[in-house]
């Protein structure tokens, strides 16, 4: 049964926005948002359906770290549903439950704080728990974006709707993740793969998943090391064959730095540092550095 008192200490504990509705039932921990074309008892609905039997539901198109699912709605748009999942070589030793915070709701409340300070973000719309005494699982359920592309499939060649000018497109990726930085917010795993393009034109800031908001925009060494990781990615796909032939990085840092996008972009390559150690790190454990994500 729904505990009042323990509902609202959760809240409290993850700082969850006021328009998210929390229930906690047995074994569950469910949070909702209604969203502005939708209402309250479609977003349950979602929420719910991906608590009572995840594994039946239908997959997505769209691909990346864990298998998305898509659910049609009755009111707005379909939901994309995320799984939280390990990775690496040693996944299959590590389990499939987590032990600690429950990273879904935290990635909610995160995505909520981000929202209110106007950063491109995807608008999430409800976070599932399922958890026993052997750890938890979890879901995050976010809008989908119809027709949109990652930055790095651009980067290779893909068209999107409202990115015909690369320049404008690179420049505002970098006002992307410049608005993440000034929220006080270093990506874990900053990469074109995790930033969005709409068939709008936006690009929008992805899998924020770890990711922790601090009480004042980021220092600018904390931002150097953020961007020297999206110089690593860069380095690492060109070893492996990949040209990339729309990447440009001065409208990129134009957009992230303004007239300074010069030194910005010299310091970030200086920052990167050696692939080796932190490729053998990744196929190990799956994590972008040495946090533990268990």
């Amino acid at each position: 049964m729904d505990d009042p008192d323990a509902r609202e200490a959760l809240r409290a504990a993850y700082a969850l926005p006021d328009w998210a509705h929390l229930v906690l039932e047995d074994g569950l921990v469910l949070a909702w948002r209604a969203a502005p074309e939708g209402d309250a008892q479609d977003a349950e609905a979602a929420v719910r359906r991906v608590a009572a039997d995840p594994d039946a539901l239908p997959r997505a198109e769209a691909t990346g770290r864990a298998p998305l699912a898509r659910l049609a709605r009755e009111q707005g748009r379909p939901i994309l549903v995320r799984p939280y999942r390990k990775g690496g070589m040693l996944r299959g030793l590590r389990g499939t439950r987590f032990r600690g915070r429950l990273r879904p709701l935290d990635e909610l409340a995160l995505h909520g704080a981000l929202q209110a300070r106007r950063v491109p973000v995807l608008e999430v719309t409800g976070a599932v728990v399922r958890g026993d005494e052997q750890g938890w699982e979890g879901f995050l359920l976010t809008r989908e974006e119809t027709g949109a592309r990652d930055l790095g499939a651009w980067l290779d060649g893909a068209d999107v709707a409202g990115h015909d000018d690369p320049q404008e497109t690179l420049a505002r990726a970098g006002r992307a993740v410049r608005a993440l930085h000034d929220a006080g917010v270093a990506h874990p795993d900053l990469h074109p793969g995790n930033l969005l393009l709409t068939t709008g034109g936006a690009v929008l800031v992805i899998d924020l998943d770890r990711a922790r908001m601090g009480p004042a925009a980021l220092a600018e060494d904390a931002r150097l090391a953020n961007l020297a990781r999206l110089e690593r990615w860069l380095v690492k796909q060109r070893r492996q064959g990949r040209s990339l032939p729309r990447w440009d990085p001065a409208p990129f840092y134009r957009g992230y730095a303004g007239d300074e996008a010069g030194s910005w972009s010299r310091r970030a390559l200086d920052r990167r540092g050696s692939l080796r150690l932190r490729a053998l790190w990744w196929r190990l454990t799956g994590q972008t550095s040495g946090k533990a994500g268990a």
